[in-house]
């Protein structure tokens, strides 16, 4: 079960650990009372809506890109797309953009276009939209009905 294996890893190494997640992965530790009492503090970095907050950041990303020619990642079509493809999650906005400026580097675009963020081989593009949010939803889903059972 992953949360012993957080459990054993502080136990067997006497370092602090710290998990790291979105808002709806935070309930899972209540299945857990050793977990709960452990991972007591927390603090959520948000996601961001669809919303000219997201456009601000993805233009400051693309203020940071080596890239000679403006992309304009934080216009319409691009920003649509980066977001449907990220939902706001910031990790995976900035590992797309980050793909999609080595892939404009790469041939020698230097800009990143739709055919960049679409690219199949980015992580992003490779989760195919299953993101974390549904990974930590069946998770939670999985433990409940382990719990449930457990106690019936």
């Amino acid at each position: 079960d992953a949360l012993d294996f957080f459990k054993n890893l502080s136990n067997d190494t006497k370092a602090n650990v710290l998990l790291v997640g979105t808002e709806k992965c935070r309930d899972i530790r209540f299945f857990d009372p050793q977990i709960e009492r452990r991972f007591r503090y927390e603090k959520f970095m948000p996601t961001f809506k669809n919303s000219e907050e997201f456009r601000s950041i993805l233009k400051a990303i693309e203020k940071n890109l080596v890239l000679q020619k403006a992309s304009y990642i934080y216009q319409d079509p691009l920003a649509n797309r980066i977001w449907n493809l990220t939902h706001g999650v910031l990790g995976e906005v900035i590992v797309l953009v980050r793909e999609s400026a080595i892939k404009a580097l790469t041939d020698r675009t230097e800009r990143i276009t739709m055919e960049h963020i679409n690219n199949k081989d980015n992580k992003i593009s490779r989760l195919k939209n299953k993101h974390i949010f549904e990974v930590c939803n069946g998770y939670q889903e999985e433990t409940e009905r382990s719990y449930n059972s457990s106690i019936a």
